[in-house]
């Protein structure tokens, strides 16, 4: 294993999660995935001007990239980066970040089937990876409110093809001390090191009050993504204009997930005492011509 430290058998709640008050700022990555995961900018709104950041923005897609956004201080404490569309604020007095889209600046014309998207997400690889299997608790936490969601398509909204939403992805991923593989069947004796599971918690979808539980295949990562229930950790709806707040342990949604998944024909091989968490993304998957913000008061992930 590549980390020099693995949560294995910890006492006590650990945020896996670090720098919650954006203390050392943010990387940017590119547009595509030609550019990989490199950070081709930083944003310190404020903070530590030669820090190493932890948290990273991707930026998929679209026409405008915030890597040439020299961002402004709006306000005492508030910094803004705007490129085109894309929009990214900090507002250091309260801790709450600001991710918004406006679509109609990032496309020339409707989505159509196989072109892809717009993505502006918060993301971190975990410093420690936790073990799944050593775990008592997991519990995803997040404060959160949709300030704005306006539908800019008119008679080209087609419904299977563009939408405005919101989901909290976590990555499960195995790491096995010792794999071999086989050249006869193709196969690793302990599954791939590094082969992953999306797990999803759904937050907002403009088409639809509630996200049922579901399982995938993602083209775009070759990998499948297995989703719960959102009525299982919000209360009700998430409405526009309205704040909600939730705690919620995914750890018993965990295993389900995994067996969905190699009932579909992932993680091959793999074991479950080899799966770790190492890393999250959310924030707005944007397939259609929306005008949407996000605020985020603060989003943590427990291990215990």
């Amino acid at each position: 294993m590549s980390k020099s430290e693995v949560i294995a058998n910890g006492v006590g709640m650990k945020n896996l999660l670090s720098d919650g008050k954006y203390e050392n700022g943010f990387g940017v990555m590119g547009m595509s995935a030609e550019s990989g995961r490199k950070n081709l900018a930083f944003f310190a709104c404020g903070g530590k001007p030669e820090a190493e950041p932890v948290w990273q923005i991707g930026q998929w897609s679209g026409k405008n990239d915030l890597c040439r956004s020299k961002g402004r201080e709006t306000a005492p404490g508030v910094w803004n980066y705007t490129a085109g569309g894309k929009s990214f604020t900090l507002d250091r007095n309260d801790n709450v970040l600001t991710l918004a889209v406006n679509a109609e600046k990032e496309y020339d014309h409707a989505r159509r089937e196989n072109e892809g998207w717009v993505h502006l997400l918060l993301e971190q690889e975990f410093s420690e990876w936790a073990r799944v299997e050593g775990a008592k608790s997991v519990c995803a936490k997040l404060d959160f409110s949709v300030d704005k969601c306006v539908n800019r398509m008119g008679r080209e909204y087609d419904p299977e093809l563009h939408a405005a939403q919101l989901t909290w992805y976590i990555m499960v991923t195995n790491r096995p001390k010792k794999t071999v593989y086989d050249e006869k069947t193709g196969l690793w004796s302990e599954g791939e090191d590094g082969d992953y599971l999306w797990f999803g918690l759904p937050i907002f979808d403009n088409r639809r009050p509630y996200a049922e539980k579901s399982a995938a295949y993602d083209r775009g990562t070759d990998r499948y993504i297995s989703s719960i229930a959102s009525y299982r950790y919000l209360s009700r709806d998430a409405e526009v204009g309205k704040r909600y707040a939730f705690r919620y342990d995914i750890l018993p949604d965990i295993r389900d997930a995994v067996c969905r998944a190699k009932e579909l024909g992932a993680l091959k091989n793999v074991r479950y005492e080899n799966l770790y968490f190492t890393y999250m993304n959310f924030g707005w998957e944007v397939p259609g011509i929306f005008d949407v913000s996000l605020s985020i008061r603060s989003i943590n992930l427990y291990w215990d």
